[in-house]
């Protein structure tokens, strides 16, 4: 594990005793961090929010993925400082004298690990997550209300051929003109594929 300058970590415990700095392996940089009360909901609040990211991150056909998987690193840096009763400052790649001067500037007991920029998006991310769940309950529901009435419509008029045995679902459903015609089209494709393998001879 790296060890942060001990003149910056003197320094920094001048400006506020309850600030420290350690090395991030998972975002692979600096973190500053403060000690504060991190409630319960906010620690499964967050772990959920990583578990989301990671769950983005991890789909191959999820529109923001690079982005998902960069925000996680990020993310998994503040459910490990929370559960250590800490907040992240700030990430930094190296510790100089901006940094320093940046963090004297910012009012850390503030803003903690949560800047407005960071619960606008998360507000717009609650916002676009209900609206996918609802198109998704919706499309659902319609498919659970068609199988339903597909149902429904052959315990009616087919009762008798489904007591009988019949599993064919296009003749329950079509009729037995449709199946014969379905198993018609069966043969003729098969004979196709045997006139082309002997042709191939």
């Amino acid at each position: 594990m790296r060890t942060p300058p001990s003149s910056f970590v003197h320094a920094l415990a001048l400006v506020d005793p309850n600030l420290s700095v350690r090395w991030g392996d998972v975002l692979k940089q600096w973190i500053v961090e403060s000690k504060a009360i991190i409630p319960t909901s906010e620690l499964r609040y967050l772990t959920r929010r990583l578990a989301r990211m990671e769950r983005f991150a991890a789909d191959p056909m999820h529109p923001q993925r690079e982005q998902a998987a960069k925000l996680a690193k990020t993310i998994a840096e503040e459910v490990f400082c929370a559960k250590a009763g800490k907040r992240v400052i700030c990430t930094t790649v190296s510790l100089n004298s901006q940094v320093f001067n940046a963090i004297c500037a910012a009012d850390s007991r503030r803003y903690g690990g949560y800047s407005r920029m960071a619960d606008e998006m998360e507000k717009q991310e609650f916002i676009e997550a209900e609206r996918t769940e609802k198109v998704l309950a919706d499309q659902r529901n319609d498919l659970n209300r068609e199988v339903y009435d597909q149902l429904n419509f052959l315990w009616r008029k087919r009762e008798t051929a489904l007591l009988a045995g019949e599993r064919s679902m296009t003749k329950l459903l079509h009729g037995e003109a449709a199946a014969k015609k379905e198993k018609a089209k069966k043969r003729d494709t098969a004979r196709a594929k045997q006139e082309i393998i002997l042709t191939d001879l």
